[in-house]
């Protein structure tokens, strides 16, 4: 018996027919042709929220916001062959691209936790994969000497490795919350990422939090306040109460601050910026210490 000739019927009944499929049904039809994908596009189906993991087992997990009970995840190899890394991961970019971003638009996040991350790699998802919600980047870029200037467009950006996020990129950036650890950033940066959002950028900042690992001998703590707040009228913290204490990260996690030796920079729209810094030896790196410095945006009006 001849196949029917399904993708030859008029639009209506194709429609008709495609309601009906399971979710990775509808995934692998979406992917058969330009007209599948655009007819995808027309059915009104419950669009599931996409969160993509790339651990040691690699995932792609589906969940529904009408149904919180159901979800698929889809389970992929992760690990490359030397030989073959960069064959595979060509493909792996052509799958998500095609699995992902043809089916809708943005994912709720993206959590990734391996060894290293090429450039590449890291520019196709910064340029291909919209997230709703947070990107969490838990390892280091194997190329030391790649810059990001591009604005960023991420609610949460967390990063275990920020050396490669320029100062001009968190300026230009859209982000809720910005967690940046081994910044290349220097306390002049700072200073300027402070005057920068008293004059009205990242105007959707909430907070950010820098790591930077410093030699001992490197930076007095008083000369660095005094570069931090260089032409900045700057006032103690007083806690009065109304300074909210916790910050949601995203979704699934919150952050308590801290009111130990802040100080408040105000913007003149009455917004408040509160910042605090500290700092710790490094128990791995002995000629090394950690400088924290955390920054919450907030209003006494709300």
């Amino acid at each position: 018996m001849p196949r029917f000739p399904l993708l030859r019927l008029p639009t209506l009944p194709l429609l008709n027919c495609i309601q009906y499929l399971k979710v990775f049904e509808i995934i692998d039809f979406s992917l058969l042709s330009k007209r599948t994908k655009t007819l995808v596009s027309l059915v009104n189906w419950n669009q599931p929220d996409i969160h993509l993991n790339f651990i040691e087992d690699s995932q792609i997990c589906l969940k529904f916001p009408n149904d919180p009970g159901l979800e698929w995840i889809l389970d992929f190899e992760s690990e490359f062959d030397d030989e073959l890394n960069h064959t595979l991961e060509h493909r792996w970019k052509s799958n998500c691209k095609m699995g992902v971003c043809t089916l809708q638009p943005s994912v709720v996040d993206v959590h990734i936790k391996i060894d290293y991350i090429t450039a590449p790699t890291l520019l196709f998802i910064l340029d291909n994969i919209k997230m709703t919600d947070n990107f969490s980047l838990n390892l280091e870029v194997n190329t030391p000497d790649f810059e990001y200037n591009q604005a960023i467009d991420i609610p949460t950006l967390i990063l275990s490795h920020s050396h490669w996020i320029t100062l001009k990129s968190i300026l230009n950036s859209s982000s809720r919350v910005l967690i940046l650890d081994e910044s290349n950033l220097n306390l002049h940066d700072i200073n300027t990422l402070l005057k920068c959002w008293l004059n009205g950028s990242n105007p959707q900042l909430e907070y950010i939090s820098i790591r930077r690992s410093i030699k001992k001998m490197e930076e007095n703590v008083e000369e660095a306040f005094q570069i931090i707040t260089k032409d900045l009228e700057v006032r103690k913290h007083e806690e009065d109460g109304r300074k909210p204490m916790k910050i949601v990260l995203h979704k699934k996690a919150t952050y308590q601050l801290s009111n130990v030796v802040c100080y408040d920079i105000v913007r003149d729209d009455g917004t408040i910026g509160t910042f605090h810094q500290t700092y710790f030896n490094r128990s791995d790196v002995p000629d090394f210490k950690l400088h924290y410095f955390n920054f919450h945006v907030w209003n006494k009006k709300i």
